[in-house]
This record gives structure tokens, sequence and C-alpha cells, in this order.
């Protein structure tokens, strides 16, 4: 999903403190994994913000040359609305 940048920083950002709190927060993390605000976890937090709409283009045209698929999902409610179509799609199926 597309979102803002400071959207982006701040989902990044709570789901850690809420994980460095809570272990069962991110089940799918490794029981022994320990989240660290270290000079890595800053360097991402500049790759989360710095992340521009070329690398999007670019990943869209790298995707659609090897004929995938590719939505731009630019809302939560656009989101909610896709996710959807495709549980109906799926049961449809069964």
């Amino acid at each position: 999903m597309k979102v803002g940048r400071l959207t982006a920083l701040w989902r990044v950002i709570k789901r850690s403190l809420k994980f460095h709190y809570d272990k069962k927060s991110r089940t799918e993390m490794p029981s022994q994994f320990s989240e660290h605000f270290n000079r890595e976890y800053w360097d991402f937090l500049r790759f989360v913000y710095s992340y521009d709409e070329r690398q999007t283009e670019q990943l869209v045209q790298e995707k659609r040359q090897k004929h995938s698929v590719v939505l731009i999902v630019k809302s939560q409610r656009a989101k909610d609305q896709l996710q959807e179509r495709l549980l109906r799609l799926k049961n449809c199926d069964n």
C-alpha cells in the first residue's frame, strides 16, 4: 500500500515499540529476535523516509516487464475493498 513518508515512519516506529514491549505482538518474528534501536535501525528509518516515487515506478516497471499484475493501493479504504473482493473471488472458486 502506498502511504506518505510520515505515515510510513510512524507505522515502523509504532510496530517496533510495540514489539519491544510485547513480543507476542509480532508472531511471525523468531522468539530469539530482539529489537535494537541501533545504527541499522536508524539507517532503515532513513531508507523508509527517503523511499521515493522513482523507486516505486522502477519497481512497478520491473514487475510489469515480468508480466506480473501490479496493483497500487493508495488508501486504507481501497485496501479493505480490494481484500473484500479477493475474498469473494476466493470463496466463489471453492
